[in-house]
């Protein structure tokens, strides 16, 4: 399956849409049943990123306007991998890498292309959150860091407890900030 992906990057906080892999509800289920993330062993995935942030460093004694404007862009194909799934807690182990990918600051190259399509791995809960990056010596750290802002970008925090609305803290880097999520109810005819 291929989505297609485009992320603005604002002060640090980073707005998805679409879910992977949601388990759908059972026939006969109440409809307030949780919403879980249920990926398989085997299952692949890929998204189409271009993700952007726009963002001014400054320097020097507070309130001076010594600095320089920074523009970041990361953008290739994000593609995902179920390796195994723990049967006791429902958590996956998921390979990703960044294919034909390109990583950019001020319209410079950042690092190199290979340095993104290395694998790496995360663990997808059930409730949508990602955990437990592992890169490999060939990650630099601003790859590491690229590549961990587009895979926690793409987190979705369901619900503990079946609700139609809920808040949920989430921390991506350096940032921390609250989410507000909103259930809208499935359109006439299932879709």
């Amino acid at each position: 399956m291929r989505v297609s992906v485009s992320i603005l990057l604002v002060a640090g906080l980073l707005a998805t849409a679409g879910l992977l892999w949601p388990r759908a509800t059972p026939p006969g289920a109440e409809p307030a049943s949780l919403p879980r993330f249920s990926p398989e062993a085997g299952q692949r995935i890929a998204y189409d990123i271009d993700a952007r942030t726009r963002g001014w460093a400054r320097w020097g004694v507070a309130g001076a306007r010594d600095g320089i404007a920074l523009e970041a862009r990361i953008h290739g194909a994000l593609e995902l991998h179920v390796l195994r799934t723990e049967e006791a807690t429902g958590a996956a182990r998921m390979a990703a890498s960044l294919r034909a990918g390109q990583y950019l600051v001020n319209g410079l190259v950042e690092c190199d292309s290979s340095m993104l399509s290395t694998p790496f791995t995360f663990v997808l809960s059930p409730r949508g959150t990602v955990a437990d990056l592992a890169f490999t010596p060939a990650h630099v750290s601003s790859a590491r860091r690229a590549l961990a802002s587009l895979v926690e970008g793409l987190q979705v925090t369901l619900p503990a407890t079946p609700s139609g609305s809920w808040r949920a803290v989430e921390e991506e880097g350096a940032y921390r900030y609250e989410v507000a999520y909103q259930l809208d109810a499935a359109p006439a005819g299932g879709g």
